[in-house]
């Protein structure tokens, strides 16, 4: 006997196929049916410079792993783009275009300019959308969008260049949403209300960025939303407006909150692997996807799991096992730094998580997060998460976490002397440096993300396109204790950048770099400071948006700290005569030190260790005693010795 068995497959429905051709109903975007509908995806970067992802490829792997439902070809205007290649570029939209339709996902085809109110611009953005409108109007996926940013200009005077491009579109095709830009840069949403464009299925474009957008732009949104006008968010950036450090992410996180709120459809600013914060992958990223976790940016892996938390959402069920937004991720961290690997997933019910380490269960670690207090070599090794709830459970991807090791790049710096600022030492960033992108954009001396470029004034090196929040720490040796004069060599186009030279907690100047006129002409500027004798780290941090250059620190002695000094301090009258010979009996050699010390005083006396911090130790001695100092931060210390005549204080220099 014979059986036949024959199983039906059911295959997921593309974006286009659930939702169908989309409408504006009043403040929404809907679906056929009528229910409101929130697109979420990618735009790729300006079509000229970054033409490389215009593929099918790319579409194809934002769509199956990114989960994107829309994407957007931002067809580059000026700048070497239509205005001067009209073939080429229009053929990158098309590829676009036709690989959405295949793929069954929204394709967006942006007017990417800030300046279509120029008289040619206009008349070409128009016969360029007649164009689109005529190729493209039998197939809902398409989207028009008209104009990417205007710039400051009277929304009166967009209406009237929107209405012409939407007549050129309509012409052919009626039906597809047009989405219009606003004044100042698309955030004027507001200035619409009472004088919105005539007409169906039209939306106006909101851009934000959200380092730099806040609650001001919101409100805007919020006073077109209630006026009734539909919104789409055709570009945004976790990051600041002009495309770099620092990324915002609670500011991205409250801006995700307002848009799944008023059901407002987005994407992000940008497919490209330019050296920016908004990029959402690394330089040399495959045109073909295939991305791995270390080729996705900050930026992007904020995307990534806000579009994969979304399409899980919609797709889980009350049977559901736990889905994994977030993976844990890699890391090498310093000697000392506290660091927590995290984790996010979501369930129709409760979870329970056990952290294991090398294999075996953490006692207590049973969140979604596990934090080390001082990472040390015991910390180094191999973690995951199993992940439970009434349906089964799911294990996270393994990680390892490395540690980190300070080196100096060129040998400990002594002081007096020179740092420069290309020398910073050795270890990782966030550790012993930490700069905003992931390359070094000057290209030059050495490999780390640290922007490095040739100087032309000294032949040397030295560190620019420096960002609010960038710093670099030195492995130095005070050689002497005492005042010092800092001559920092800087240079900017701008005034006003700051750089706060930092040795630990107890000594810190700030610099305030003028405008030199040039990235190359060199300015110097002056601070004194006072040092404490021996080893230590000090730290060169960027503490505003003010960019410049920096060459070199030098560190010229102005009046040394006498390494012998002593305090008499008398107890009985009688024997001040006698504090010559106190002070040569109350005695801590050698002098500087590294390691132990000989503390020598008259009969019985009591020790006090301290600094200009706090008091370190406390014991008592009779003649003569060994002290070891190995154990403490360079620096300078006070031995204070009482006797039962006087108290004697004398310095000593750990090194």
């Amino acid at each position: 006997m014979l059986f036949l068995l024959v199983t039906k497959i059911t295959l997921a429905k593309t974006p286009v196929e659930e939702y169908g051709r989309l409408s504006v109903s009043g403040k929404y975007v809907v679906d056929s049916a009528g229910n409101p509908v929130q697109l979420t995806g990618m735009s790729l970067y300006w079509s000229q410079w970054q033409g490389k992802y215009y593929t099918y490829n790319t579409i194809k792997w934002l769509r199956d792993d990114w989960k994107c439902t829309v994407v957007r070809a931002a067809m580059g205007v000026q700048s070497g783009g239509y205005m001067t290649s009209p073939t080429a570029e229009k053929q990158k939209v098309k590829t676009v275009v036709q690989a959405a339709i295949d793929l069954g996902i929204y394709v967006i085809i942006d007017w990417h300019s800030s300046s279509a109110l120029d008289a040619a611009e206009r008349v070409k953005a128009a016969a360029f959308f007649a164009e689109m409108a005529k190729t493209y109007a039998a197939y809902p996926n398409v989207i028009y969008e008209t104009f990417n940013e205007p710039l400051n200009v009277a929304w009166a005077d967009l209406k009237v260049y929107h209405q012409t491009v939407i007549d050129s579109i309509r012409k052919y095709d009626t039906t597809n949403i047009v989405v219009c830009g606003t004044s100042n840069w698309s955030q004027d949403v507001d200035k619409v209300v009472g004088n919105n464009l005539p007409g169906k299925n039209i939306a106006y474009t909101l851009h934000y960025y959200a380092a730099t957008h806040k609650e001001s732009l919101r409100a805007k949104a919020v006073t077109a939303i209630n006026a009734g006008l539909c919104l789409f968010v055709t570009e945004f950036g976790t990051c600041a407006a002009d495309g770099g450090d620092p990324i915002d992410k609670e500011s991205a996180k409250t801006w995700f909150n307002f848009l799944d709120t008023n059901k407002i459809s987005w994407c992000n600013w940008s497919v490209a692997d330019v050296s920016e914060a908004a990029s959402i992958i690394y330089s040399g990223a495959s045109v073909n996807g295939g991305w791995t976790s270390s080729q996705i940016t900050p930026s992007g892996k904020i995307i990534r799991n806000e579009l994969l938390l979304k399409y899980n959402l919609k797709n889980m069920t009350t049977e559901s096992a736990p889905i994994i937004v977030s993976q844990p991720e890699n890391a090498s961290i310093g000697t000392g730094q506290s660091y927590t690997i995290s984790i996010e997933a979501i369930s129709p019910d409760t979870l329970m998580y056990q952290w294991y380490f090398n294999n075996q269960e953490i006692a207590d670690a049973n969140e979604n997060s596990y934090a080390i207090d001082s990472f040390s070599a015991a910390d180094t090794g191999k973690y995951y998460v199993k992940i439970t709830n009434s349906n089964g459970y799911v294990f996270t991807d393994t990680v390892e976490l490395n540690m980190l090791q300070r080196t100096p790049y060129k040998g400990i710096i002594h002081l007096p002397g020179t740092i420069e600022a290309e020398n910073f030492d050795g270890g990782g960033n966030g550790f012993t440096y930490y700069d905003a992108d992931q390359v070094n954009s000057g290209g030059k001396y050495r490999t780390t993300e640290v922007d490095i470029e040739a100087s032309e004034e000294s032949g040397g090196f030295q560190v620019g396109y420096v960002a609010n929040g960038e710093w670099l720490e030195y492995s130095v040796d005070v050689d002497t204790a005492g005042e010092y004069q800092l001559n920092l060599h800087a240079a900017s186009t701008a005034s006003g950048g700051t750089l706060k030279v930092s040795f630990g907690a107890y000594a810190s100047a700030t610099f305030t770099v003028p405008s030199t006129g040039s990235w190359t002409k060199r300015t110097i500027i002056t601070k004194n400071l006072t040092l404490q004798a021996g080893e230590q780290i000090v730290r060169l941090a960027v503490t505003n948006s003010v960019s410049f250059n920096i060459d070199r620190i030098r560190f010229v002695l102005i009046t040394p700290t006498p390494i012998d000094t002593a305090v008499v301090t008398p107890i009985d009258t009688s024997t001040v005569a006698n504090a010559t010979s106190l002070l040569a009996k109350c005695s801590v050699n050698p002098n500087p030190a590294s390691d132990l010390v000989d503390i020598s005083a008259p009969g019985k006396a009591s020790v006090t260790v301290f600094n200009s911090v706090s008091t370190i130790d406390k014991f008592d001695i009779e003649g003569s005693s060994t002290y070891s100092v190995k154990n403490l931060a360079p620096g300078l210390y006070y031995f204070q010795i009482t006797t039962k005549n006087a108290t004697i204080t004398r310095q000593l220099i750990k090194r």
